[in-house]
C-alpha cells in the first residue's frame, strides 16, 4: 500500500507519464503536485513529514532552507528601478518567465501558469508570499537586469530575452500542447496513480 514516503516515486512516475505525452514537467514541479495529492501546502512540507518518518525527502542540498520562523521583510523600491526588470526571462525551449510591474511590486508568471505577486526586499532581491519562491536579479552597469535566479528547490538562472523571443517561446509550446496525442495507456495509468495516491495517503494535516 501506497503511503506519503513513496512520493518521490510517485513524482517520477508522473513526470514519465506526462512526459509521455509530451507534456514537459520538471522535477521539482512534479514534487509540488505529489506533495498537493496529499493534501499539503508544498514540497517541504511534506518533505519535512517523509524525514521525521525516517524517510528521504530528496530536498536539493543548494536549496535554500528558510527557518519557518523567520518573516521576509518587505522594501519600498522605487518604480523605475521595477520597470527595469520587467521583461522576459528564458527557463527551457518550452518555458518563459514573464516579469511585470504591478503598483509597487512585481508580478511573475511561468508559461501556462496564472501570476503570482513577488515583493521587494532588497534593490534585486524578491520574495512570494503565496509560494516558497524567490527570485534575484543579474544587473549591468547600466542598472538593467540580464538574468535573474528562481530559487525554489534548488537555483534556476534565466537569461533575459526579448519579446519576440518569448512569443516564439509560447507559440512553440502552444502548438505542441495542441498537437500532442497520448499514448496507449497512458492517461488511464495517470489516472490509477491520481485515485491511488486519494485511496491510499494517511489523512494528514498541515
Amino acid at each position: 500500500m501506497r503511503d506519503f514516503r513513496d512520493a518521490k516515486a510517485m513524482a517520477q512516475t508522473l513526470r514519465e507519464a506526462l512526459g509521455a505525452k509530451s507534456i514537459p514537467l520538471t522535477h521539482s514541479d512534479s514534487l509540488e503536485l505529489i506533495a498537493k495529492l496529499f493534501g499539503q501546502r508544498d514540497w517541504n512540507t511534506l518533505a519535512a513529514r517523509i524525514q521525521a518518518a525516517g524517510g528521504s525527502a530528496d530536498v536539493p542540498a543548494s536549496a535554500p532552507r528558510s527557518p519557518p520562523d523567520v518573516v521576509r521583510q518587505e522594501i519600498a523600491v522605487a518604480a523605475a528601478v521595477l520597470d527595469r526588470y520587467a521583461g522576459f526571462y528564458q527557463l527551457s525551449e518550452q518555458a518563459v518567465l514573464s516579469v511585470m510591474r504591478e503598483d509597487h511590486h512585481l508580478a511573475v508568471q511561468l508559461t501556462g501558469q496564472r501570476a503570482v505577486p513577488f515583493f521587494a526586499e532588497s534593490q534585486t532581491g524578491f520574495f512570494a508570499r503565496e509560494v516558497d519562491a524567490q527570485i534575484s536579479f543579474v544587473i549591468a552597469a547600466d542598472g538593467q537586469a540580464t538574468s535573474l535566479i528562481l530559487h525554489q528547490n534548488g537555483d534556476k538562472p534565466m537569461p533575459r530575452i526579448d519579446a519576440a523571443s518569448a512569443k516564439q517561446i509560447a507559440d512553440r509550446t502552444a502548438e505542441r500542447v495542441k498537437k500532442q496525442s497520448p499514448a496507449p495507456g497512458t492517461e488511464a495509468a495517470l489516472r490509477r496513480l491520481i485515485e491511488g495516491a486519494h485511496r491510499d495517503s494517511p489523512t494528514m494535516r498541515t
